[in-house]
């Protein structure tokens, strides 16, 4: 919501599922999108694109988290992202997956996620 606005195509979505490393830099689940990515309900255990959207398997999920999930609370996900340039990047110099975030009231940042 505050950085410079990118162009996401289908080949960058690949390219970040492409990138994914689950060993050593994996991405949280979070609700919201907290600065610290913290509490994780879970984690990314893989990353892959179906029909040009960017789609996730998850892992070690919290179950009441599951449960609310199942329930409709969360009608929206959204992802944060390292920019190529960031120093916390954990691949310097291409879009890394920081965490995804599930969100309930507040809207995405990109209209109609």
């Amino acid at each position: 919501m505050g950085a410079a606005p990118q162009t996401i195509t289908e080949e960058s979505l690949k390219e970040i599922a492409s990138g994914y490393d689950r060993e050593n830099a994996r991405a949280p689940v979070v609700i919201g999108h907290p600065d610290i990515d913290a509490p994780a309900v879970g984690r990314v255990e893989h990353l892959y694109v179906e029909r040009g959207v960017l789609k996730a398997t998850l892992k070690n999920t919290v179950s009441e988290f599951a449960t609310f999930v199942k329930e409709g609370r969360y009608k929206r996900i959204s992802i944060s992202m390292f920019l190529p340039n960031s120093s916390a990047n954990p691949k310097p110099g291409k879009m890394y997956l920081k965490h995804v975030g599930f969100l309930g009231a507040a809207a995405p940042a990109v209209p109609g996620l």
